[in-house]
């Protein structure tokens, strides 16, 4: 499998996209979950 700039740019984007959603959780590592839509809940556990 070959990698070109394009995966590779591609990878980097969504990395950077993440951080943000990384630093929330690791911060709000003990707080209660206070999403009522049961769907969002199941998928939240996977």
């Amino acid at each position: 499998m070959k990698f070109g700039w394009l995966n590779v740019f591609g990878a980097a984007i969504v990395v950077l996209l993440l951080i943000p959603n990384i630093i929330y959780a690791v911060k709000n590592k003990g707080e209660k979950n206070l999403c009522e839509n049961k769907l969002l809940n199941v998928l939240d556990r996977v």
